[in-house]
């Protein structure tokens, strides 16, 4: 018998090709998003006994957005929810409470749900007031369909007013709901806000 070594090499070169090939088929992993079966750029790795999916693709598929914050290496997923009550800022009721509250008092009644929730602020402002100006408004939480928003306003009173509305800095949370697709209107506003962390 006769050792041929170019046989045996190309047997080993064989072998290790059919092992990896089988190795790789048991491991194989099928994406499957809403009871489809999609395919990632990126495949899915098993890797000591867990399955590591591409985070875009898989928020992605899920309808979340991606992000990537360069500054601090991070990904950033907003999901669909969050998504859906990002408003803009010529949108907000809130906003638009304080840009009209001294003009025209029935457009800053038209930003709450119920009218008569903002009516008594409204008016109290409205005596208050001879300057308004939105210093800050920003987004605090969100939770079932509605954003909280703290605002921090300033006033410059009208002499004799001695009421509840402080002259200089004033601070509010509104809580704000979607109505349709651009229309959000304020459900409550308070002190304090309404969705704690």
């Amino acid at each position: 018998m006769t050792f041929k070594f170019k046989e045996f090499i190309c047997g080993v070169l064989v072998g290790s090709v059919l092992i990896s090939g089988f190795s790789y088929a048991t491991t194989h992993v099928k994406l499957v998003v809403d009871g489809k079966e999609v395919q990632s750029d990126v495949p899915p790795q098993v890797i000591d006994g867990r399955t590591l999916v591409p985070a875009r693709f898989l928020a992605e598929a899920l309808g979340a957005k991606v992000e990537w914050d360069e500054s601090q290496k991070t990904v950033i997923v907003v999901s669909q929810e969050q998504q859906k009550y990002n408003i803009p800022g010529n949108l907000n009721p809130a906003f638009i409470l304080f840009k009209y509250i001294l003009i025209d008092p029935s457009v800053a009644e038209q930003q709450f749900v119920d009218p008569d929730t903002g009516k008594e602020f409204i008016e109290e402002l409205r005596r208050a007031a001879a300057e308004v100006q939105i210093k800050d408004l920003h987004e605090v939480g969100k939770r079932n369909g509605q954003v909280e928003y703290s605002a921090t306003f300033l006033v410059k009173r009208n002499s004799g007013y001695d009421g509840t509305i402080a002259e200089g800095e004033n601070h509010l949370f509104f809580l704000v709901e979607k109505q349709n697709e651009m229309d959000f209107k304020i459900v409550s506003l308070g002190t304090g806000p309404h969705i704690l962390p």
